[in-house]
């Protein structure tokens, strides 16, 4: 059985590092998830993301989005193409 984590220990950093990765996939989505989202593909979100059109966080090679910004973002782009609820990404 495993040693309890000391606080400040190599042991507690790494779990802690671990819980928070895990918090973060929990808050955040993919850019996958926002592909099937917006009904475009992959490349496209990154495209999107590159340009700076879309909210998102890029972490090391990758990108992550926000779920309530990008939850935000949808719903007001839904209301400025007048309710069509598509993802509108054109316009963005």
């Amino acid at each position: 059985m495993a040693a309890p984590a000391q606080p400040g220990s190599l042991y507690a950093a790494h779990f802690s590092a671990r819980a928070e990765r895990a918090r973060q996939m929990e808050t955040n989505y993919t850019t996958e998830e926002v592909a099937a989202r917006l009904g475009c593909g992959a490349e496209r979100v990154r495209l999107l993301a590159k340009q700076g059109r879309i909210p998102h966080l890029r972490l090391g090679h990758g990108y992550r989005f926000p779920k309530t910004v990008l939850d935000k973002w949808i719903d007001d782009l839904a209301l400025r193409n007048g309710g069509a609820g598509d993802g509108g990404e054109e316009t963005a």
